[in-house]
């Protein structure tokens, strides 16, 4: 089994360094909850579990999407992402109204 270390070492090779690339997915999913809380606060009510759920999925983009950016030839940033857009539709699913 790999360790934790290694992993790391491994992701840098492909992505590169980690502080900037998790200050800017940091800063959009920040972005991103606030955003929410705004349109809830609104609406004066909580983010229901769906909201919450196609969040944590939209969030999970904004890191495929940076990783995309720091390495455009690295194809599985791609299908991920494609996948958690996938996710957050069917998270959502009946929470349009």
């Amino acid at each position: 089994m790999k360790k934790d270390k290694d992993i790391m070492e491994e992701r840098g090779e492909i992505y590169g360094p980690v502080e900037p690339m998790w200050r800017a997915i940091g800063s959009i999913q920040w972005s991103n909850f606030t955003f929410l809380l705004q349109k809830c606060n609104s609406e004066r009510r909580k983010p229901t579990i769906e909201e919450t759920a196609h969040l944590a999925s939209i969030n999970m983009v904004a890191v495929k999407m940076v990783r995309s950016i720091q390495n455009p030839g690295y194809k599985d940033s791609y299908v991920d992402g494609r996948n958690y857009l996938t996710i957050a539709e069917k998270v959502s699913i009946g929470t349009n109204k």
